[in-house]
This record gives structure tokens, C-alpha cells and sequence, in this order.
């Protein structure tokens, strides 16, 4: 388990052990989400206790047909932005390939802001807030060939269009408001 929080990693670490996983069961480490990898993981002091071989083995996740899970519950309230979003997506994808990453979140619109095809979508209450509980298989980034001959990333080409577009409209609200305002002084 990965928190940016220390406090929530014991919290998390208590409620394994309150739910019956032996102690162990759960490799638990202190960092941001977005950023940790699996050579991090693999580094750790602290990793999986023998007793606990059944629930973290390689086999075991192999039967699955996935390497692992990561599952998350975002930060609530806050829209990161389109690039922000698509980012946070991209870095799950390029960083755990072959994983299958759970998300709970408030956003309906977070498959299509991360480019990414939800498996599962289960609709579900987190208190009062109506929530999403997403599984995404992580699979590695296909490229394409560009018209000019160079390899590119089509999503984020696609996203960078999008970034680009909302740009221009900002853009142009930003100059008819200018315009009316002139127009207004002018009759003034």
C-alpha cells in the first residue's frame, strides 16, 4: 500500500490487520502514487513476509491474468485539468504495465480524461458523494506512424489537440470580452 500520508498508512495498516490479512500480507510504504514504480517497491526494506506468499505470489496474480493491483481513492473536489488528468493516466499506464488499477473517484468522466477504456464501472456512495468504482487493465501504449513519419504517442497528440482547442476558445472569450468592454466605454 502506497500513501503520500503516513498517518493513513498506519490507518491502512491496522485495518488489514482488523479485516484478518496476516501481518505482512500488505507491502506498505510512504510515497506519492503518481511517481512510485515497481523497482521502488521491489527495493523495499520492508517487503512481504513469507506467511503471506499465498496472497502476493506471482502465481497467484498470474491466475488472475494481471501482475498486481493498485487501487486508489483520489483527492475529491479539486478538477486537476485536462492535461493534469490525462497525465496522471498516462504515468499509472507507462509505469505498471500488465496491472490492474482500481480507482474510486467522483469524476464520471475519468476513463475518457485518462484515455483509458474502464473495464468495470460500479456506481457507488463514499458517504454522500456519489462516486465511480473504475478497473482499468493496464496495457502498454500503442504507437502509431504519423502522416510526417515520426512515432507518436496518438493519445497524447490527441490530448495535446484538446489542450490546444480549449486554449483558442479561452482565447477568443478573452477577446470578445475585451471587445464589448471597448464597445461599452465607447458609448460611454
Amino acid at each position: 500500500g502506497v500513501d503520500i500520508n503516513p498517518e493513513l498508512i498506519d490507518r491502512a495498516r491496522h485495518n488489514a490487520l482488523q479485516a484478518g490479512l496476516p501481518p505482512g500480507a500488505i507491502q506498505w510504504r510512504c510515497d506519492d502514487a503518481f511517481t512510485v514504480n515497481r523497482q521502488a517497491l521491489a527495493d523495499d526494506p520492508d517487503p512481504p513476509t513469507a506467511n503471506a506468499k499465498a496472497l502476493t505470489s506471482d502465481e497467484a496474480c498470474a491466475r488472475q491474468d494481471t501482475a498486481g493491483f493498485i487501487i486508489s481513492n483520489l483527492p475529491y473536489g479539486e478538477r486537476i485539468g485536462l492535461c493534469g488528468d490525462f497525465e496522471q493516466g498516462r504515468s499509472f499506464r507507462d509505469r505498471w504495465p500488465g496491472f490492474m488499477l482500481c480507482i474510486l473517484s467522483a469524476q464520471e468522466d475519468l476513463p475518457s480524461l485518462w484515455r483509458m477504456k474502464a473495464k468495470r464501472k460500479v456506481p457507488l456512495m463514499n458517504a454522500s458523494i456519489p462516486c465511480r468504482f473504475f478497473s482499468f487493465p493496464l496495457h502498454e501504449r500503442h504507437k502509431f506512424r504519423a502522416a510526417s513519419g515520426r512515432s507518436e504517442d496518438c493519445a497524447l497528440a490527441q490530448a495535446d489537440a484538446r489542450v490546444q482547442a480549449q486554449e483558442l476558445a479561452q482565447a477568443d472569450a478573452r477577446v470578445e470580452a475585451e471587445a464589448l468592454a471597448q464597445a461599452l466605454d465607447a458609448g460611454r
